[in-house]
């Protein structure tokens, strides 16, 4: 008797524990799972995946797969029975990139840990990724679920130095709603994106989690160094302008949260070093020394009269640039057709011109001709308004001419003037660039007059060096209008001072339209006595 209890004891143990989980009653039943995945959003297609897990996070076997069929990144599961609580979510695919305003070229994949005992909303996000590392570490060391995802999660915050009184869980919250946690999450997502191509993304949040995952402290100062690197380029209103366009034209109403102020934070207030610049400025270009190469300020100081150079930069993909250069004194510059820089028109008034870079990821080059003299160069840097970097640059040898100075140039006679003389049968052949060259002094201001005689509606741009007490005056004619048939007298006032009682020596250099060199005159300014 007591042989036979013992046999039907033991098949029943046998039995009961060859069982799958699949034949258990399940203890969690879910009409729906849904939520959002979000860098931008991810587009249509995106595969979903969603394992069970048991109380150590370990996959149980049960699979449940679906894809995004919108592109607002929304996704749901009907009828989902579980036996445990907890659940790994894994997202594959495309998104929107809401730095660039544009879809990314590559998938990226993002994952999210969740207990669902009390919800049915699950989103994955950047957040939900960084986390579920360091909450699995904390798990197989002993701590509960709950005291896992609340502790992981500050851990992550703590890299952007981010921080609120009540935060709620990552896998919560949307970038698409108000609220001060939806717009950390944002700020951490762009600040871990920036501009990186999806590989590289991959890699940053790898080498963030596993660094996180057994300390939960990013130790790697090159890995907290590339977040600052590139958060310090984002354009928030850009951002935001994207998001706000990006949802508007797939029917979702959107209100981007307010991520500005934890971007601004975070770039402030940050201990990693900023390591690299997104924009790169090299020691030289394809036509030599770079104009734009911060460390250099003097240039071909051997020089006497003109040098070539190149105005030269490397953009990262999503960045903008534009630079001002402005005479200060002396020459002024000529340039050749350009590789992806806009040139804007020369301004007379501020003797100033503007060259922006046409496309971003691409490198930019121009070779241009300056004469000597000082100038100005300001670098606006991801479509700021204000410079972002400034430097004073000098071309030619050091100024070994005393103390006379250069302080300005106006104009009179034809400059400005409109003409509508077509006489084409005009002799005006014995006339043709014809010049006279005065000088009087008023006060401590010497005004060395230049009278040319040419054609009608030219426009010009001028300059001034002064070489070993040499006067050398330049003026080109930047025109690109056809002319009338007509000539005039142009005439500038070219105003020094701080000038000595002696003789200054003085060559005034003439380049017509198509850049030929015309030495008008030369001669001595005799102040001596």
């Amino acid at each position: 008797m007591k042989k036979t209890i013992l046999l039907s004891s033991i098949i029943v143990f046998l039995f009961s524990n060859c069982r799958k989980d699949d034949d258990l009653d399940p203890v969690t039943r879910k009409e729906s799972i849904s939520g959002f995945v979000q860098k931008g959003p991810f587009i249509n297609g995106t595969s979903i995946m969603i394992n069970e897990l048991d109380h150590h996070l370990s996959q149980t076997g049960k699979t449940y797969n679906t894809q995004i069929a919108d592109n607002q990144g929304s996704f749901e599961l009907r009828n989902v029975e579980l036996v445990s609580e907890y659940i790994s979510l894994r997202a594959d695919g495309f998104y929107f990139n809401e730095i660039l305003g544009k879809q990314s070229t590559a998938q990226i994949t993002l994952f999210a840990l969740s207990d669902v005992s009390d919800k049915s909303t699950v989103n994955v996000n950047i957040l939900s990724h960084l986390e579920k590392p360091r909450i699995e570490y904390l798990v197989s060391q002993g701590s509960g679920f709950s005291e896992a995802k609340i502790q992981a999660q500050r851990e992550v915050l703590d890299i952007f130095g981010f921080s609120l009184a009540d935060v709620q869980s990552s896998e919560l919250l949307d970038i698409t709603r108000p609220g001060e946690n939806n717009g950390i999450l944002l700020a951490a997502s762009l600040i871990t994106h920036g501009f990186r191509t999806e590989g590289e993304l991959t890699e940053l949040l790898a080498n963030i989690s596993n660094d996180l995952k057994e300390n939960g402290v990013l130790d790697n100062k090159k890995t907290g160094s590339q977040l600052i690197n590139h958060a310090s380029y984002l354009d928030p209103a850009s951002i935001r302008n994207n998001l706000i366009k990006r949802y508007s034209e797939i029917g979702v109403e959107a209100e981007i949260p307010d991520f500005e102020k934890y971007l601004e934070s975070f770039i402030e207030n940050t201990g990693f070093e900023v390591t690299e610049s997104l924009i790169d400025y090299p020691e030289h270009g394809l036509y030599g020394q770079n104009i734009l190469d911060p460390a250099q300020t003097i240039y071909d100081p051997d020089a006497q009269y003109m040098t070539q150079f190149s105005l030269a930069a490397n953009l990262a993909m999503g960045t903008s640039l534009k630079i001002k250069i402005t005479a200060l004194q002396g020459g002024i510059w000529y340039y050749s057709p350009s590789a992806n820089w806009f040139v804007a028109d020369f301004d007379f008034n501020t003797r100033s011109q503007y060259f922006t870079a046409v496309n971003p990821g691409v490198s930019c080059d121009l070779m241009m001709l300056f004469q000597n003299g000082r100038f100005l160069v300001e670098y606006f840097e991801m479509n700021s308004d204000k410079p972002t970097r400034t430097k004073i640059i000098t071309v030619g040898p050091e100024d070994e001419s005393g103390t006379i100075r250069f302080i300005g140039v106006t104009e009179s006679g034809c400059n400005g003037e409109i003409f509508n003389s077509t006489k084409a049968e005009y002799d005006y052949a014995d006339d043709y660039l014809e010049t006279a060259v005065n000088y009087l002094i008023t006060g401590d201001t010497l005004n060395v007059m230049v009278d040319i005689n040419y054609l009608c509606n030219a426009q010009f741009v001028y300059g001034t060096e002064i070489v070993n007490d040499t006067l050398i005056i330049t003026i080109r004619d930047s025109s690109l209008t056809q002319y009338n048939a007509c000539y005039c007298i142009y005439i500038w006032n070219f105003l020094f001072t701080d000038f000595e009682k002696k003789e200054y020596p003085f060559i005034i250099q003439f380049y017509d339209s198509t850049s030929i060199d015309h030495p008008l005159a030369e001669g001595v300014i005799d102040l001596s006595g």
